[in-house]
């Protein structure tokens, strides 16, 4: 019988890939090529457009998640938008809602 993973297990970057739909879906719905993972968060870069082309997910102290969303080009990073405090309920959402993009059909 297979034991449920602990997030000691496994990396938090991880599970949240997951909470928002898995690493294909994503790709699929953003052009996404890589996804950089630390032990408290995801990044990734994705191919919108000229206003926003990252995004950072972090766990934070609350166990909830706050998200930023940025230009960066040759080397400058410009914080677009940032919401903090998320739940994973609402993760998809906020996500969406800060990039404008669709992150499920």
């Amino acid at each position: 019988m297979k034991t449920p993973e602990t997030l000691t297990q496994r990396n938090v970057g991880a599970v949240i890939l997951d909470q928002l739909g898995g690493a294909n879906r994503i790709r699929a719905m953003l052009g996404v090529r890589a996804f950089w993972t630390r032990h408290d968060s995801l990044m990734f870069r994705f191919a919108a457009g000229r206003s926003l082309n990252h995004i950072e997910i972090k766990l934070n102290f609350m166990d909830l998640y706050d998200v930023e969303v940025w230009l960066s080009r040759a080397g400058d990073r410009v914080n677009v938008k940032s919401e903090s405090n998320v739940f994973c309920g609402n993760l998809v959402e906020v996500c969406e809602r800060l990039t404008g993009l669709a992150f499920r059909l």
